[in-house]
């Protein structure tokens, strides 16, 4: 799938892959292959917000002739939300340092709004596609990094080796990133977010107090 977000807010790009992978069939450019996928985050949720870009996922099944799966990566709507909200105050890296926080009130009310519209737009794909929808907390990918490349794999129908699954968790290190604590909340906006967060069956075991472990 083609998941760069275009200025129109269409499905340029993705017709773009369709006109595409249908020319390497027709001269028989592409022979066999198990998988194919890209990913681009939030803007892959804006495009699927448009009914048209998801006609055209069925045509791109149609083309490549292989099963559509789906990985969801998800992440602590407070975390997601204040990480928006500092990209949209161009803050990111002046509250890196200890003790700096953003206080922003209008910027964080956009944000919300935001985050819950490509939230809507996951979920259709998700109510649209069942059991080809994998949700993966964000969180797992460091703390379980074999454990989540595991299912991964199953989901995708593909074998990973132990070598393989050895390497790909020595590269996963770290600490989830957590962003929530950057920017200062209303109570209102608190519980606004735990409200909407309600309506969504792969959020609801987020709070605002509880951190990934």
């Amino acid at each position: 799938m083609p998941l760069e977000e275009n200025v129109c807010g269409n499905s340029t790009m993705f017709n773009f892959l369709v006109a595409r992978l249908k020319n390497c069939f027709r001269y028989q450019k592409l022979v066999f292959f198990k998988v194919i996928g890209d990913k681009k985050g939030g803007k892959t949720s804006k495009i699927f917000a448009n009914n048209d870009s998801m006609k055209t996922l069925e045509e791109i099944a149609e083309v490549v002739k292989l099963p559509m799966k789906f990985i969801h990566v998800t992440r602590n709507p407070f975390d997601n939300i204040a990480t928006m909200t500092l990209r949209l105050a161009s803050q990111r890296n002046n509250v890196r340092e200890e003790g700096i926080k953003l206080n922003d009130t209008r910027r964080l009310d956009l944000s919300i709004n935001s985050y819950f519209k490509l939230a809507t737009a996951n979920q259709r794909v998700r109510e649209r596609y069942g059991k080809a929808v994998i949700d993966i907390p964000g969180q797992e990918t460091v703390l379980r990094p074999r454990e989540t490349i595991q299912k991964l794999c199953d989901h995708l129908g593909v074998t990973c080796s132990d070598d393989y699954l050895d390497k790909c968790s020595n590269i996963m290190y770290g600490a989830p990133s957590v962003t929530r604590d950057k920017v200062i909340w209303t109570e209102e906006q608190k519980r606004r977010v735990t409200q909407k967060m309600k309506e969504f069956p792969f959020l609801r075991d987020y709070s605002f107090d509880v951190y990934p472990e």
